[in-house]
């Protein structure tokens, strides 16, 4: 598992720790990218890495786990993790739903049985199915295609 973000309450690092600390998960993996060593005993922390350094560390991973409780404008981080082979599983913030609008994967917001539950209920067998989806999904952010449009639009003004 992977969690990507500062070291602030909305970000929700408490539930990553509490994950990597449950009985349900202790043989899974779990690697943080953030900005303050935490000195978690089943998080192997990266604090601010270089970008060759965090593609490495996607390539570890198969689910990004964006935690946040409220007050994420758009989810920059799901669009990379989903370009980086990652299935990505967040809270229920509307900004997270339409990232991924029809392969969102959710928990119900500060429910941290909620969480488990949708992580148990995730078989390995169906990760590369689930993720394709999700790649479908934001093939909408391509970038040259985003930036042809926005150069049209600019040079018509």
């Amino acid at each position: 598992y992977l969690f990507i973000g500062r070291q602030e309450s909305r970000k929700n690092y408490d539930f990553y720790v509490k994950l990597s600390n449950h009985k349900l998960f202790k043989n899974k993996l779990f690697y943080s990218i953030t900005n303050k060593d935490t000195s978690e005993i089943n998080i192997q922390t990266y604090i601010d890495p270089p970008e060759e350094l965090k593609t490495e560390i996607f390539h570890k991973t198969n689910i990004y786990l964006a935690l946040n409780t409220k007050s994420e404008s758009f989810g920059i981080t799901l669009i990379e993790a989903v370009n980086n082979g990652n299935l990505v599983i967040s809270s229920d913030l509307k900004s997270f739903i339409n990232v991924l609008p029809n392969s969102h994967i959710v928990y119900k917001n500060r429910d941290f049985n909620s969480l488990c539950n949708v992580l148990n209920n995730i078989s390995s067998k169906d990760l590369g199915t689930l993720w394709n989806k999700q790649y479908k999904d934001i093939q909408i952010y391509e970038l040259e295609e985003n930036m042809e449009k926005f150069v049209l639009l600019y040079s018509n003004i």
